[in-house]
């Protein structure tokens, strides 16, 4: 869905900014309307127009003077942000935060195997620049999911019911569009075969990267929307106030967090690797995880090509891949990372989430918000941190506990860094690409870390189905001038650049998508 302004007069303009700002992105892909996405219903600074804001928030828009305030930038906002946040602003550091995951996802996608001893994905334990990039998304998505909701659960127009029907429905396009994305393949045998070109029920791959991000959004949301907040005095501004407030809230993450644990550890493995010598609980594709998925979804809708056939045990060259003609049975074989078990221990990353946008919510000034997001983000990762020195080692594939709590803690010292430089310095102009990326998420998701664009433009050839111009460009030129290593890597920086500046222009013509 696009939005776009047309009108000519101020009026018609208004409204028209009113639907754009209604349909504005996010790779959060969570919010009630993006639009709001970043919208703080409290006093803030920096960001989206009042005028352009949605039309839940008319009942409380200033009026006059102070109906559209200028984006201050530098030094000179110091001042300014001193006095204390303006009302109803975007969250121009969350923007940015989400454009940055964006462009790190392409980043990674794309020459993470080219670069395979940094950027791409840990085999199994441990974490490279790859594995932060999903639970940063999960992340943003809560952060985004506590100002945006706030206005259908609070005050005179509090209505559950009909943000439950906002949820579901955005649940449902998201796993949609996923299965579009991901679920398909394209012709055996090709190079695009795990390209989303055919869709064979038959192999219909159904857990992906949207799913999860849907289905995490349905959780944590009906958590947000059903769960009894606890009142307490206005005046009680002591640290513990947003665990004690959400304690209901914190009751159902542990129940959760405790179910997950319970199976991963309690259920039978779906394959003997006692020869790997670790624990079966925990190891590659024996585990709980993959034996619930190998028995409920079956190996033909399962990933093909799971991170773990660069382990040692598998790959010669590990962490880069070179197969062992001597490999256990299992490394040939289908392993899910969005999973179905994996995906109940996912939710926390996007509950943790949630707890930090409660702070935005309920704190009203830069310095105690700050005090509240700096000691909550360095005791996440002390916690993932302890968990995984306990044994249950930092691991995006089984998606386990360490990893939850250590990947909250460094979104959440990365989001108070940007906070700090760009909602309350007023350092917002160096960020502008990323904040434009970030605000048409979905779109940029779709069309280069899917590579729906590249995949289509591949097909535009010349006499042979190599004379496209993607390979001409990575191929017969940066490849051939630079090396294969650094040519590729230059070809994927070329290309964030490119939708960077996509983004840009989608931005100055208030084009935005949302699902």
């Amino acid at each position: 869905e696009v939005h776009r302004p047309a009108g000519k007069t101020n009026k018609q303009t208004n409204r028209s900014m009113t639907s754009a700002s209604r349909s504005l992105a996010s790779m959060a892909y969570d919010h009630d309307d993006a639009g709001d996405d970043n919208v703080l219903h409290r006093p803030f600074i920096g960001g989206t127009p009042i005028d352009e804001l949605d039309e839940h928030d008319k009942y409380s828009k200033p009026r006059g003077d102070q109906g559209r305030s200028v984006i201050a930038s530098g030094p000179s906002a110091a001042a300014e942000a001193a006095k204390g946040p303006s009302k109803h602003k975007r969250l121009v550091s969350l923007d940015v935060f989400r454009g940055l995951t964006i462009c790190w996802m392409v980043l990674v996608d794309d020459a993470g195997e080219t670069w395979s001893h940094w950027m791409d994905h840990s085999p199994w334990n441990g974490v490279r620049l790859a594995d932060f990039v999903f639970p940063f998304f999960l992340w943003i998505a809560g952060v985004s999911m506590a100002m945006s909701f706030r206005k259908f659960l609070e005050g005179p127009r509090r209505n559950t019911w009909v943000l439950t029907k906002k949820v579901i429905v955005r649940f449902v396009k998201l796993f949609l569009i996923g299965l579009a994305v991901q679920g398909g393949y394209g012709p055996p045998d090709s190079p695009d075969y795990m390209v989303s070109t055919d869709y064979d029920l038959a192999r219909l791959r159904i857990p992906g990267i949207l799913q999860r991000i849907g289905w995490c959004y349905l959780v944590t949301s009906l958590i947000e929307i059903y769960t009894p907040q606890i009142d307490l005095d206005e005046y009680d501004e002591s640290y513990t106030r947003m665990f004690k407030r959400y304690a209901y809230q914190w009751l159902v993450f542990a129940g959760i967090t405790g179910a997950y644990l319970a199976t991963i550890f309690g259920l039978p493995s779906a394959y003997d690797c006692t020869p790997t010598g670790d624990s079966k609980a925990l190891s590659y594709n024996c585990n709980a995880a993959g034996y619930l998925d190998t028995k409920v979804l079956s190996h033909a809708h399962m990933y093909g090509t799971p991170t773990y056939v660069r382990s040692s045990p598998c790959s010669s060259c590990s962490p880069a891949l070179c197969p062992r003609p001597d490999a256990p049975k299992w490394c040939s074989e289908p392993y899910d990372p969005e999973g179905m078990l994996t995906s109940i221990s996912a939710i926390g990353s996007c509950f943790l989430g949630l707890v930090f946008g409660h702070v935005l919510i309920n704190v009203k000034d830069h310095k105690r918000r700050l005090m509240h997001w700096v000691p909550l983000a360095v005791g996440c990762l002390v916690v993932g941190l302890a968990i995984d020195f306990a044994g249950f080692p930092l691991n995006k594939n089984m998606w386990s506990t360490s990893y939850v709590f250590f990947m909250a803690g460094v979104a959440g010292l990365l989001l108070t860094a940007f906070y700090i430089a760009i909602d309350v310095a007023g350092y917002e102009m160096p960020f502008a690409p990323l904040k434009w990326v970030g605000m048409n998420g979905i779109f940029v998701f779709v069309m280069a870390a899917s590579d729906v664009f590249g995949t289509v433009i591949t097909r535009v050839t010349w006499r042979h189905e190599d004379n496209n111009i993607i390979t001409l460009v990575r191929d017969k030129w940066l490849v051939k001038w630079l090396g294969f290593d650094w040519g590729t890597l230059t070809f994927v920086l070329l290309k964030i650049v490119f939708w960077i500046v996509v983004a840009g222009v989608l931005k100055y013509k208030k084009i935005f998508f949302k699902v």
